[in-house]
């Protein structure tokens, strides 16, 4: 497969929906663009951070969720397992205070599109009660917990190339989580320096415990 290697400027302050090459951090946002739009697409446990998999991996719960596709960027994301209560590390006091908070882990399967030179990795990704309709809902946990997820038989996601699939665990503080969870993709606005315009737009799927 040839891909073509189109470096695309984003508009908006941060690239947390997907690494791209040669992008512009000096971008101003576009007035015009769409504003995001909502596009539809478990028991308890506690895991301890452990070097034996089977022990760790009691907690995984299995759902079904649609996939999401990005109709622009050529990305698709789709979950098939979550792990909840994972512990909080240390470095994670603050969090770990707050009653309305619970870190999740979703396991994904990813694949970064081939319409440009990016990459996906669990950055754009979040996890959410479900129906809820309120911002910064659910925040990226992964990079601090990294270690811990590995030892408990949780790898976390790495970067997936342009082109390239692969799957893997994310995590998330999520805030007022429901039994029933939202995954969520996010994409920010950008531009391709062959003129086409990529609009911001927010992903959901339903992952119902099955």
């Amino acid at each position: 497969m040839q891909y073509k290697h189109v470096s695309i400027a984003v508009a908006g302050l941060a690239i947390a929906s997907f690494a791209l090459a040669g992008c512009s951090s000096g971008g101003s946002d576009d007035a015009s663009a769409p504003a995001p739009s909502r596009t539809a697409a478990a028991e308890q446990s506690t895991p301890t951070p452990t070097a034996s998999k089977p022990a760790a991996a009691s907690g995984v719960v299995t759902v079904t969720s649609d996939q999401i596709v990005d109709d622009q960027m050529g990305h698709t994301v789709q979950a098939d397992e979550i792990v909840r209560n994972f512990p909080w590390s240390s470095a994670q006091a603050g969090l770990a205070d707050r009653d309305d908070n619970e870190q999740i882990l979703v396991h994904v399967k990813v694949t970064a599109g081939d319409r440009f030179y990016s990459t996906m990795d669990c950055l754009p990704i979040r996890v959410q009660a479900h129906g809820s309709t309120e911002t910064y809902t659910s925040q990226g946990t992964t990079s601090v917990i990294e270690d811990d997820m590995q030892a408990a038989g949780y790898p976390a996601l790495e970067s997936i190339d342009q082109g390239e699939s692969g799957e893997g665990w994310c995590a998330y503080s999520v805030t007022n989580p429901t039994d029933v969870l939202d995954l969520e993709y996010h994409r920010n606005a950008a531009a391709s320096n062959d003129g086409t315009q990529i609009t911001e737009q927010d992903f959901f799927s339903v992952m119902t415990p099955s």
